[in-house]
């Protein structure tokens, strides 16, 4: 593996031109970055330093992979720093993510082993996180999580796979909390329609479009109902599935990525981000709510 890189405040714009990277995958695909000697960057903002990212690349085209969300101690949900990973990201000038999550089955029809590609999501833990609190209070509009333009490139990069693939669905994100759901919150979610259940979704996906980034997901179930009952029964296989799934999880929706790069990389972006109704434009502005502008434009 090369030298590791270091990009700081003096030799960004450098690094910018000279590394032409225009999506970033959050994601742990440890087996790709061994196999392709990705290049380990070290990403030194005025908000703080990101210390596991990895240059790659596939099909000549150069991409940014962000090192799950965690610096090697995990923590609760509730206090990850995503503003920090996502600072990298816009950093680098960089505003196409996709996001990827290892995530439960919440209805009785599920099965472990799908992947989704999300089309909602229902926040059920207390964000407090934000990349504007100098601006001061404004509302980021979330009526659509996600940049649905990715979401097409994702869904038709999904129809090339051989795994169950659902090309929508709502996500849970049960942020926070040291523990998971009880089997009464997961009835409640069932009831309201909800697919699936996870941790990390948001505030990501809020920052990146609080951010101006154009923004979309891949989650892949690693457990389900019929898992979740062996589990309590003491099965001693189930926690050995839950991570296999876990790992052919990984591994499934970085395919989806790859598959879908060359049409991401040519993306343009659609207006998904770009209108600013902010009171940090006009300081007479009353309107809390807004869309922000892209940061490198």
């Amino acid at each position: 593996m090369e030298e590791c890189l270091l990009i700081h405040p003096e030799n960004v714009e450098r690094a910018k031109q000279e590394l032409k990277i225009q999506v970033a995958i959050v994601a742990r695909p440890d087996w790709f970055i061994e196999e392709n000697r990705c290049r380990h960057v070290i990403v030194e903002t005025l908000r703080g330093t990101h210390l596991r990212c990895y240059l790659a690349s596939y099909g000549g085209i150069n991409f940014l992979i962000v090192y799950g969300r965690f610096d090697r101690v995990r923590t609760t949900s509730g206090d990850i720093d995503f503003t920090l990973t996502q600072e990298a990201i816009t950093f680098l000038g960089i505003r196409k993510i996709v996001g990827t999550f290892s995530v439960g089955s919440i209805k009785e029809s599920g099965r472990a082993g799908e992947v989704y590609i999300p089309n909602d999501f229902v926040g059920l833990g207390g964000y407090n996180q934000s990349m504007n609190l100098e601006h001061g209070f404004r509302n980021v509009d979330m009526i659509s999580p996600f940049c649905e333009g990715i979401r097409q490139n994702l869904i038709s990069a999904a129809g090339k796979v051989s795994f169950p693939v659902r090309d929508k669905g709502v996500y849970a994100c049960f942020h926070g909390y040291p523990r998971i759901e009880t089997q009464a919150e997961l009835d409640f979610y069932a009831s309201q329609g909800w697919d699936i259940v996870g941790q990390t979704l948001d505030p990501e996906a809020t920052l990146a479009r609080e951010s101006g980034c154009h923004y979309a997901a891949l989650a892949a179930t690693i457990d389900d109902r019929l898992i979740r009952e062996r589990f309590l029964d003491n099965d001693p296989d189930s926690r050995e599935e839950i991570d296999r799934n876990i790992v052919e999880g990984r591994r499934r929706t970085f395919e989806i990525f790859l598959l879908s790069l060359p049409e991401l990389a040519k993306y343009e972006g659609c207006r998904c981000n770009c209108v600013e109704q902010g009171a940090h434009v006009n300081k007479v502005s009353k309107n809390f709510f807004y869309r922000p502008r892209f940061l490198c434009e």
